[in-house]
């Protein structure tokens, strides 16, 4: 990959040019947050209307085929490099977490042990978010922690697994 500020060879995983400072953006910034964004709706659509759903779908141990999609989706998708969509993507999973589901308690520490089923798909969910949250904040680390921008991220971080009680001292 080249710079495209002075043409210096770069990785693909760079935020900063190490030659000349540019920050490594394009003109089709967050096309990965974008394309996430549109696989997630696609399995939403997938979605059976809950009217039409038999008493045994509702009272049925395993979860609906979208959530597993879903739940597949976050975790397997990996983590954009610009610096524009790993800000974006941070944004992102911190909005979809459940922080009633995925916090620091004993009724979801209990959850964590009992395996995914329909009751515990939306823990399971949520706490794919906050894996996600975990992954964006290492890689922002690693590829831009001297950026201004990075600040902005780990606050966003820190806050989230504050509230999450999280957070180790």
């Amino acid at each position: 990959m080249s710079c495209p500020n002075c043409g210096a060879t770069i990785n693909s995983l760079q935020a900063v040019c190490s030659y000349c400072g540019a920050y490594i953006t394009g003109r089709g910034a967050n096309i990965t947050v974008q394309a996430f964004k549109e696989q997630l709706m696609e399995i939403e659509k997938t979605r059976q209307d809950s009217i039409s759903k038999s008493m045994w779908d509702v009272l049925s141990l395993t979860p609906s085929s979208a959530d597993t999609q879903k739940l597949t989706l976050i975790k397997n998708f990996p983590i954009p490099n610009t610096i524009e969509e790993i800000s974006e993507f941070m944004l992102l999973a911190v909005a979809n977490i459940d922080v009633s589901l995925s916090k620091n308690t004993f009724r979801n520490r209990i959850n964590s042990s009992s395996g995914i089923s329909s009751a515990t798909i939306s823990w399971a969910i949520s706490n794919a978010w906050v894996a996600k949250m975990e992954q964006v904040y290492n890689k922002a680390l690693l590829s831009f922690p001297n950026e201004p921008i990075f600040k902005n991220i780990e606050q966003v971080y820190k806050s989230k697994m504050k509230e999450l009680k999280l957070l180790k001292k």
